[in-house]
């Protein structure tokens, strides 16, 4: 004879099952919405930044607010520093996020003039746990085969943002991290030095893009 389940018993697993479904639809990231983002990221640089008709002094100006848009830059130079962020003054914190947001965008402005039309093609979104996605790209090359980029995105409240980038395999975050470390373990190094360091390193990279 097959057992009795009591009616609340039933009631509250039926509810209980329910409940775990929710759940689990809710943690699933948006991956369609992750692959939207980074082609938007991509189509804006283009048509807004790079491709745009306008100064230099504008396209740096519209590139820093595509990073601020869409860029987790807080979270980004948390992990640069790795153990060095714990024990860095606030203020230097601060200033860290800042000048090394600076540095990317001199960086990258530097390629604004070898744009010749290449397209950024999204073509896959994988989950990263529960809040994340990385999203696959290619820029498509003449004469040669797509470099591959692979971007990765957070969850911030109900918006993706983007907490790295790989370039044919090689992370950004993982490459500055390391680069960072080594100089932070110098004799006589800290945050406040590396500042001036990066700071330096934006200035000379502005003039030599100005020319």
């Amino acid at each position: 004879m097959t057992p009795r389940i009591p009616f609340t018993i039933s009631v509250f697993g039926l509810f209980l099952a329910i409940g775990l479904l929710f759940s689990q639809a809710q943690a699933a990231p948006d991956l369609e919405g992750a692959k939207k983002v980074v082609q938007k990221i991509a189509d804006t640089g283009i048509s807004e930044v790079i491709g745009a008709d306008v100064s230099y002094d504008e396209k740096i100006e519209r590139f820093r607010k595509l990073f601020d848009t869409w860029f987790d830059m807080p979270a980004v130079s948390r992990f640069v520093l790795g153990r060095f962020w714990r024990t860095a003054p606030e203020e230097e914190q601060k200033r860290f996020i800042e000048q090394f947001r600076e540095l990317n965008i001199y960086t990258w402005a530097q390629r604004f003039n070898e744009y010749n039309g290449q397209k950024l093609v999204v073509t896959t979104a994988t989950a990263d746990g529960d809040g994340g996605a990385f999203v696959e790209s290619q820029i498509e090359r003449e004469a040669a085969k797509p470099m591959v980029v692979l971007w990765r995105l957070r969850l911030r409240g109900s918006e993706w943002k983007v907490v790295d980038l790989s370039i044919e395999g090689v992370s950004m975050a993982i490459t500055f991290r390391s680069e960072y470390a080594a100089k932070l373990s110098e004799p006589g190094a800290s945050v406040a030095s590396l500042n001036a360091l990066i700071a330096a390193q934006s200035r000379q990279l502005s003039s030599q893009t100005r020319r």
